[in-house]
């Protein structure tokens, strides 16, 4: 992955998983990215959605399915307050419905 400049800010990335495992591992690749940091995490839609408009983060790596609300949900109702942040949607699912 290509480096910021010394003056740019690092990337501040919001991580969303129902389990604990995956949301570990992933801390642990972005905290060891030069360029990234955690700005916070969430195990569900609705405090993805909380943590985003508390943190404004950069980008969002979410699960597309968690409890309270999903993935998909919580995107949608993060975009309309926070219309620049990117976001990265995961799934194991081999469902149509959730990859397309």
């Amino acid at each position: 992955m290509p480096t910021l400049a010394s003056n740019s800010k690092r990337i501040a990335v919001l991580i969303a998983d129902d389990h604990a495992v995956v949301r570990n591992g992933l801390r642990y690749a972005v905290a060891n990215e030069p360029d990234m940091s955690v700005a916070g995490e969430a195990s569900d839609g609705l405090e993805a959605e909380h943590q985003a408009l508390l943190v404004r983060p950069d980008v969002i790596i979410m699960d597309i399915r968690m409890p309270h609300r999903d993935g998909l949900t919580s995107m949608v109702a993060i975009k309309q307050q926070l219309a620049s942040v990117k976001v990265l949607l995961l799934t194991i699912s081999e469902e149509e419905d959730d990859l397309f």
